[in-house]
């Protein structure tokens, strides 16, 4: 059948075109969004074998697509069901609704894991708690090495909070790592070297595969335990474009130490030796008395300091600069590596590095 013929061409064009509109229209009005449609999420969870005690099954994948279309408002003609509302009251989840447009940036978290299964909860809903409007969050993480079930148990976590913010991804690396599971043969000063040369490498695949058009890099340890809500809106107040705040552990009395010591400002000494060593010499903090300046130890100068290394507990990067090169080098660079090697490459990029000491987050 043909739309134009030649005696009513403009009015034949003209109506095929409204009715080409309206069917366009009713197709995407209908299209539930998300990166799986609710049959594939249901289909994953049943290939997945995600129904035992503890993991999603696929009914609730079934409610969280309802929720994910219901809850956000993407239907008008959508009714919330109550065995939706009451899942979502019990988990605790809310979905994004629609928005307008807002001044605040968005922002990428980037988190490296491996072999944090039991840790994983904890992560989403520390990540969960965050104040910053969740529609401008996209939270990435990068996996290799786990042994145990991690990719497993943050595939099922994604399909429980993809809908709480802008997206929620995993990508999995290639190039695996292992040492040993004891903490002192992981971070004995002879093995450094390589295993922080491997954790450059994911922290830089997961910004080449995870950064996209987000205007912030808020890079937040697995390990890390507590963070304050508003984390996000007091980093972006430095106006600053590197920040960390303090990284600090509790004992098991509850006093609170020193964690991060990757973030700290260089002294007289400090220079003075790295003038001495051998251009290939790799510097460490924590394995011999510093002679640097940590961050909480720089709390009488001010709400914003000046540093010159960073640690990876919890860094916030303004993305251009990643998209400009700025890179953890995953071999010695100025005497540094990995996180520091940022640092010091920043440096020569000419661009500086801040720490608010006042602001703190807790490590396992």
């Amino acid at each position: 059948m043909r739309c134009v013929t030649p005696r009513l061409a403009k009015w034949t064009t003209f109506i095929c075109s409204i009715t080409l509109m309206a069917v366009l229209f009713m197709f995407y009005s209908t299209t539930v969004p998300g990166s799986l449609s609710a049959k594939a999420e249901v289909d994953y969870a049943k290939d997945r074998s995600v129904s035992t005690k503890g993991r999603l099954d696929s009914a609730d994948v079934e409610l969280i697509q309802s929720a994910r279309m219901a809850m956000a408002g993407e239907s008008s003609k959508t009714v919330v069901p109550a065995d939706v509302q009451q899942f979502a009251s019990q988990k605790k989840i809310t979905c994004i609704g629609k928005h307008s447009k807002s001044n605040q940036e968005s922002i990428a978290i980037l988190t490296p894991i491996s072999n944090i299964e039991n840790r994983l909860e904890h992560y989403f809903k520390m990540i969960y708690s965050l104040t910053y409007p969740h529609h401008l969050i996209s939270v990435i993480l990068g996996e290799d090495s786990s042994r145990d079930n991690t990719v497993r148990k943050t595939r099922e976590l994604i399909q429980l909070y993809n809908c709480s913010f802008h997206k929620v991804a995993l990508y999995q690396f290639q190039h695996s790592f292992y040492l040993s599971d004891k903490w002192s043969i992981v971070h004995a000063r002879e093995h450094q070297l390589q295993r922080r040369s491997h954790l450059a490498k994911a922290r830089n695949e997961l910004v080449t595969r995870g950064l996209q058009k987000e205007a912030w890099a808020l890079w937040i340890d697995s390990d890390v335990t507590q963070i304050p809500p508003d984390l996000i809106q007091k980093l972006l107040s430095a106006k600053k474009d590197i920040v960390v705040p303090s990284c600090l552990w509790r004992d098991s009395a509850g006093k609170e130490h020193i964690y991060d010591r990757n973030t700290w400002r260089e002294t007289n000494e400090s220079n003075k030796f790295l003038k001495m060593v051998d251009r290939n010499y790799l510097m460490m903090e924590g394995y011999a008395p510093s002679k640097r300046i940590y961050l909480p130890k720089l709390k009488s100068e001010g709400n914003v300091v000046k540093l010159d290394g960073v640690g990876g507990c919890v860094l916030l990067i303004r993305g251009i600069h990643h998209k400009r090169g700025l890179i953890f080098p995953p071999f010695v660079f100025d005497h540094h590596i990995e996180t520091e090697g940022l640092a010091k490459m920043a440096k020569a990029m000419d661009i500086n590095i801040y720490g608010m000491p006042f602001v703190e987050v807790f490590h396992s």
